[in-house]
C-alpha cells in the first residue's frame, strides 16, 4: 500500500468497502466482494475503526460461506473485541457481531455455542429496545455521499429481536429443548406484532418467519407439529396456544 495522506487513505478505504458491499448485495458476487473488502482493511484500520469493524464482520460471513470457519471465527471475534472497545457493551454493533458469530457456529452445528452467542445478542437488543436508545452508528458529515451510501448498506446488518428469537428457537430445537424452542418462536411472533405498533400483525414478516420456522424444524417432528399449531394460534385460526398444552 502506497504512503497516501491519512485523509486520502480514509477515502480509499471507504471506497473499497462500498464496492465490496455493492458486489455483495447488488451483484451477489462473493469473490469480488471479498477481494475489495480485504483491500479496504489496510486503509481503514488506523483511520476509521467503525467501518474497519464492519468490514471484518462482513468478511467473517464470506469466510464462513467458503467453509473457512477458523478464519471466520477469528475475524468476527476481532470485530467484536474492537467494537466493545469503541462502543462499550450495549450497542447494536455488538449485538450484530454476536449474531454473526452465532450463525458461523450454527453452520458448524455447534448449537450450544451458537445459542450462547444469540443469547448475548438478545440481552443487548432487549436493553436497547426497553430503554428506547438509538445506538445506530452515525457520522457527523451528513453531506458526505460516500458515508450515506455506506450507512444505507451497513443498515442491512443491524440485528433485531425478531430474527434473534427465531434463531434461538432453532438452537433450542436442535438441542432437544422443545418447550424453549416453542417459547422463542412465540416471542418471534409477538415481536412482529410489536413492530406493527398494535395495528395488527405484519403479514409479510409473519409469513417469512413462519416459513423459516417450518424449514428449520423439518428434522424435528415433535417441534414441527407444535410450530404449525402456534402459527394457527397467532393467525387466529385456533384458540389454543400450544405453549400451554402439557
Amino acid at each position: 500500500m502506497l504512503d497516501y495522506p491519512e485523509k486520502l487513505k480514509h477515502h480509499i478505504g471507504r471506497t473499497y468497502l462500498l464496492i465490496g458491499l455493492i458486489y455483495y448485495f447488488k451483484i451477489q458476487d462473493q469473490q469480488n466482494s471479498l477481494i475489495n473488502l480485504e483491500q479496504s482493511l489496510g486503509y481503514l484500520e488506523d483511520n476509521d475503526k467503525p467501518n474497519y469493524c464492519l468490514t471484518l464482520s462482513i468478511l467473517s460471513i464470506l469466510y464462513c460461506a467458503q467453509g473457512r470457519f477458523t478464519e471466520a471465527l477469528k475475524t468476527v471475534n476481532s470485530s467484536l473485541h474492537l467494537r466493545k472497545a469503541i462502543f462499550g457493551n450495549d450497542h447494536l454493533d455488538i449485538a450484530a457481531s454476536y449474531n454473526i458469530k452465532g450463525s458461523i457456529l450454527r453452520v458448524q452445528r455447534k448449537y450450544d455455542e451458537a445459542l450462547n452467542a444469540y443469547i448475548k445478542s438478545e440481552n443487548i437488543l432487549y436493553k436497547i429496545e426497553k430503554q428506547k436508545i438509538n445506538n445506530l452508528q452515525t457520522n457527523n458529515n451528513e453531506d458526505d455521499p460516500l458515508e450515506i451510501a455506506l450507512q444505507r448498506f451497513s443498515s442491512k446488518f443491524v440485528p433485531d429481536l425478531c430474527n434473534t428469537y427465531l434463531f434461538m428457537s432453532e438452537m433450542y430445537g436442535r438441542l432437544g429443548q422443545m418447550e424453549e424452542a416453542l417459547l422463542y418462536l412465540h416471542k418471534t411472533f409477538e415481536s412482529i406484532k410489536n413492530f406493527d405498533s398494535g395495528l395488527g400483525i405484519d403479514k409479510k414478516m409473519f409469513e417469512f418467519c413462519s416459513q423459516k420456522a417450518k424449514r428449520l424444524s423439518q428434522g424435528i417432528p415433535s417441534l414441527h407439529q407444535k410450530i404449525l399449531k402456534l402459527i394457527d394460534f397467532h393467525l387466529g385460526k385456533s384458540d389454543t396456544n400450544p405453549l400451554f398444552i402439557v
